[in-house]
């Protein structure tokens, strides 16, 4: 069996080596003071999104990049809903790799523009875009340190913190991507803009006025998930 280190270094530094990328694509930026650490918005809000996906995941694009910015601008910029980003690495090998990446930009202040940039450039399940060339690519754009970055990737306890996100996610029922937990309150399958907003706000409506959630913690509800269809309307 592999020691953890050397597993590190296949996933991540050895991912295709040689393969090159075209240019990146610019995500939209994040509204500036929001991100803290893998969530984005005012821990007083409300109410609480956590949200579970695979970097490889073609859903959680659609969900990340046409979905998500709505959610932004009309719940986290005022205040109301917390967004916090776990890990659901289950597609391959990449999406370890790219969920190392993105925990080790989060180490210098940037996992959430660092994920935002991984799933505009996302490319074929298992195709071999989640590279050592791409994730470098997003870290010399976001001005990351390369040594701290270098670093982070050679840690074995990053990628296990991964798989063991991965593994409290499977204890919560979760079986595909995206799965969304407002609340406490399970969702995915079809999900949608208007069936997310109509969650959001019923959550809103039965949150005790000016107090914020009581836990960001996702709890088993309403099934085992599959996987979605998200798409913005």
């Amino acid at each position: 069996m592999l020691a953890a280190a050397t597993l590190v270094v296949l996933l991540v530094q050895n991912l295709n080596p040689g393969s090159s990328n075209a240019a990146l694509v610019v995500p939209s930026p994040v509204p500036a003071g929001l991100a803290h650490g893998r969530s984005l918005g005012e821990a007083t809000a409300p109410v609480k999104l956590d949200e579970w996906e695979d970097f490889q995941c073609p859903y959680c694009d659609m969900y990340t990049e046409q979905i998500e910015p709505h959610l932004i601008s009309q719940y986290v910029t005022t205040g109301k809903l917390e967004i916090t980003y776990h890990d659901f690495s289950f597609i391959g090998s990449a999406s370890d790799a790219a969920a190392v990446a993105a925990r080790c930009a989060g180490e210098q202040g940037q996992f959430w523009a660092y994920m935002e940039y991984l799933f505009a450039n996302q490319g074929t399940e298992n195709g071999g875009w989640a590279n050592r060339s791409l994730f470098d690519s997003i870290a010399k754009r976001l001005g990351l340190d390369q040594a701290k970055f270098d670093q982070c990737l050679g840690d074995p306890s990053v990628l296990n913190a991964v798989r063991a996100e991965t593994n409290q996610g499977r204890s919560l029922g979760i079986q595909g991507t995206p799965t969304l937990f407002i609340n406490g309150k399970q969702y995915s399958g079809g999900l949608d803009l208007n069936s997310i907003s109509s969650a959001i706000d019923t959550a809103l409506q039965a949150a005790p006025s000016g107090k914020p959630a009581t836990s960001a913690s996702p709890a088993v509800s309403g099934g085992a998930a599959s996987s979605p269809s998200p798409s913005a309307s």
